[in-house]
């Protein structure tokens, strides 16, 4: 008997040295309940500019809730409510059969910080009215963490380092609104995500034939812009800069090219081939 309780401490101890009798620590991820947006501006500016809004109530890893985008060009808005689904790992995912327009597809949530990014995967759009919530996705941030930037009558904003005020420091800013408007694309959809899937969609060169000079060169630093590099050129550092999706990180010295993917690798040797525009 005696060897036999021995024994038995004795595996008691090798279960506590090695943590086995541990209950791991459970996620929870209610912090994150409220209203997100883009740019963390009211749900009245994004609503008026274009934009996201997520929703969201977290019990632990358990979330409800709804995520629309808004279109300001199209004037329209596409969204999903009754969003159910359990976070794991700060991930999570939710199939969706109508943005309200008839697509469906898969909302991916990555909970991270003060951000939550929303990409939009696997979207069939609807044969009978196929614009729905055409956007790959966003990053959104807690309602009201900045103030909204005042709207003035050029489209323009008041705030010095806001977006809307590098885009003003832009020499061509007008000629990209130019083709973003012959493309019926304007207001803040022309800055809420980047002009080519670059990062997803291997392109030849025909897809670019009837693209300017400007839209060439832009296209090819979109795929460096993407990973944080910080541009030296002045009307570049502006222009990336007045984007809502960019983050600058990385000086030019420090990037290291290897961060490509293997899409990103070929139309960056594309678009230099094609790049030929002069300021």
């Amino acid at each position: 008997m005696l060897r036999k309780l021995t024994l038995l401490s004795l595996i008691l101890l090798a279960f506590q040295t090695l943590g086995c009798g541990k209950t791991p620590e459970r996620e929870d991820y209610s912090s994150y309940s409220g209203l997100w947006t883009t740019g963390g501006y009211s749900a009245d500016y994004t609503r008026a500019q274009g934009g996201a809004s997520l929703s969201v109530e977290i019990e632990q890893t358990k979330m409800t809730g709804s995520y629309y985008y808004n279109t300001s060009s199209y004037n329209r808005e596409a969204g999903v409510d009754e969003i159910s689904c359990e976070i794991k790992a700060g991930q999570a995912e939710y199939s969706f059969a109508d943005d309200g327009w008839g697509s469906s597809g898969v909302l991916r949530f990555a909970f991270n910080g003060d951000e939550i990014t929303v990409t939009v995967e696997d979207l069939k759009l609807s044969d009978s009215n196929p614009i729905g919530m055409s956007v790959t996705g966003s990053t959104v941030r807690r309602q009201g963490s900045v103030s909204d930037p005042e709207i003035l009558p050029d489209g323009g904003s008041s705030g010095e380092n806001e977006p809307a005020a590098y885009r003003e420091q832009c020499s061509f800013w007008p000629e990209v609104v130019g083709w973003h408007e012959q493309h019926e694309r304007t207001g803040m959809d022309i800055v809420m995500e980047p002009m080519f899937e670059t990062d997803k969609r291997k392109y030849e060169e025909e897809d670019f034939q009837d693209c300017p000079s400007l839209i060439i060169h832009l296209a090819k630093n979109e795929i460096y812009a993407r990973h944080g590099y910080m541009f030296s050129d002045p009307d570049l550092d502006a222009y990336f800069r007045g984007q809502e999706w960019y983050n600058p990180e990385t000086a030019a010295d420090e990037f290291d090219a290897s961060v490509f993917n293997e899409v990103e690798q070929g139309n960056v040797e594309l678009l230099a081939k094609l790049d030929h525009w002069e300021p």
